[in-house]
């Protein structure tokens, strides 16, 4: 009878233990749309480790060609999380779409910009200073974060955008052509890209690291609707990215290995590109959110501010466990 009693005590203090515990991501779906870009390096370590697999996560990992691509499935309601931008962000809140920023994926820092702008030519045309590029054309991305950052670095330099001719080329490797065919002055570009273009002769006049451009960072990003539904899952596949970035930082070789064979890095680039450090972490904050928001209103993309608390946030990050 003894034994019979503390069974049953152990099955109800089990059960109530299970009941007012947090709800599990184990079994939990999730599904990530990501671009070829460096910022995506612990999701790859992280795949190749089956890490997400040791943290009970289930996640399908849809490699996307192009952000159109990211974005169509985001919309379609084939991915529950991206890698993104903030301007990016903006416009999926705008169009009806919920989706909230839960942690930096990459930012500028010194010596690494995220963008440059960048002149081609040859060494006795090159363009001495943004001032210069008054009249001439810079190929940039419409109503992206590329050409955020052109509006944001020309007018640091006391450069109007409306003295610029600023051609839309969406297809980043078009853009790179371009300028070295000599078809446009200059060309906006995000690395690992800008870095090949320096390699093959274009001139670097400005980029977000050596002046400072609040909205330029790249996030991980879930739907509302998933945060919502699911935040253990969010908060385990979070705990995942912080283990695989410290894992990459302690291990050059480790970056190098996973940029060759998940063909991050353009020919010619291998061994001479370097990795920036990857952010802790954080969030961006109100001020980088307002002048994103700033920059779409002025160019007539934004209705009105979106309010930062509703599409950022740090409940899911490991230090708010």
């Amino acid at each position: 009878m003894r034994v019979i009693l503390l069974a049953i005590c152990l099955g109800w203090y089990a059960a109530a233990t299970a009941a007012a515990a947090p709800a599990p991501a184990e079994g939990v779906p999730l599904r990530i749309a990501v671009l070829p870009v460096t910022d995506a390096l612990p999701i790859h370590l992280a795949l190749s480790r089956k890490a997400f697999d040791a943290a009970h996560l289930d996640v399908t990992c849809t490699f996307a060609a192009a952000a159109s691509e990211r974005d169509q499935l985001l919309q379609a309601g084939k991915a529950d999380a991206v890698i993104t931008d903030l301007i990016a962000l903006a416009l999926y809140n705008q169009g009806g779409l919920p989706v909230v920023a839960v942690r930096y994926s990459m930012r500028p820092t010194p010596g690494h910009p995220q963008f440059r702008l960048l002149a081609g030519g040859t060494p006795a045309s090159l363009p001495a200073d943004l001032a210069a590029l008054r009249g001439k054309t810079i190929a940039i991305s419409n109503g992206t974060v590329s050409e955020y950052v052109t509006a944001r670095l020309l007018a640091a330099d006391k450069v109007d955008v409306r003295d610029v001719a600023l051609q839309g080329v969406p297809a980043i490797a078009v853009r790179l052509a371009l300028l070295r065919a000599g078809r446009v002055a200059a060309a906006t570009l995000p690395e690992p890209l800008a870095s090949l273009a320096e390699l093959q002769g274009a001139a670097t006049l400005a980029d977000d690291a050596r002046t400072p451009v609040p909205g330029s960072c790249s996030v991980f990003a879930f739907t509302q609707t998933y945060a919502s539904a699911h935040p253990e899952a969010v908060r385990a596949f979070l705990k995942v990215v912080d283990a695989m970035t410290d894992a990459l930082s302690r291990d050059p070789r480790l970056t190098d290995r996973l940029l060759l064979e998940n063909q991050l890095l353009p020919p010619g680039l291998a061994g001479r590109y370097k990795v920036p450090p990857f952010p802790p972490d954080t969030v961006p904050g109100e001020a980088q959110w307002s002048d994103v928001c700033d920059w779409l209103k002025a160019t007539g993309r934004l209705k009105q501010t979106i309010p930062w608390s509703t599409v950022v946030t740090t409940n899911c990050l490991p230090a708010h466990d």
